[in-house]
């Protein structure tokens, strides 16, 4: 008898201004968080899917638009934003002229200043998973919040087929 075990789903996780991470610990261009990216990828990848928190989910919000248009040099299956915001940098804008397919979360807080631009980059996906919870601007871990995680999680490990 065979036991099949189940690898984890794999993660990259993007974070948000003044948070720590050795490839990120200083400012960056999109230019120069795009390569550092890319070198992750190529390093450490695949990964099934990428998480942002704050500016590293407007990053993600580019990567998809730019995997959207076919311009990227790696792919990855799902994204999670969190306190997510479309960038509204000119140079951007051209990257979110397509509808994003890709399955996508979306968790933001009702009192987080960024909830607008959070709802404007929802409004780029086809059938995004929404968590809205009564904070602001972090990553909520209450139970009824990880069930949501779990779902989506699980859903997502289907499509990845692991």
């Amino acid at each position: 008898m065979t036991t099949s075990i189940e690898r984890p789903l794999r993660l990259l996780c993007l974070h948000g201004y003044r948070q720590t991470g050795s490839s990120f610990e200083k400012d960056r261009s999109s230019e120069e968080s795009l390569k550092a990216v890319e070198s992750c990828f190529k390093d450490s990848g695949p990964f099934d899917g990428i998480l942002g928190f704050s500016q590293g989910a407007a990053m993600l919000g580019l990567l998809c638009g730019l995997q959207q248009q076919g311009k990227l040099p790696f792919s990855f299956k799902f994204a999670i934003f969190a306190s997510a915001f479309r960038s509204g940098s000119s140079p951007h804008q051209h990257l979110y002229s397509k509808r994003i397919t890709l399955p996508s979360l979306h968790i933001f807080g009702e009192t987080d200043q960024v909830i607008s631009m959070s709802e404007d980059l929802l409004q780029l996906f086809d059938e995004p998973y929404t968590l809205v919870h009564p904070g602001g601007h972090f990553i909520p871990a209450t139970a009824a919040q990880k069930t949501t995680y779990v779902q989506f999680l699980e859903n997502m490990r289907q499509l990845c087929d692991v």
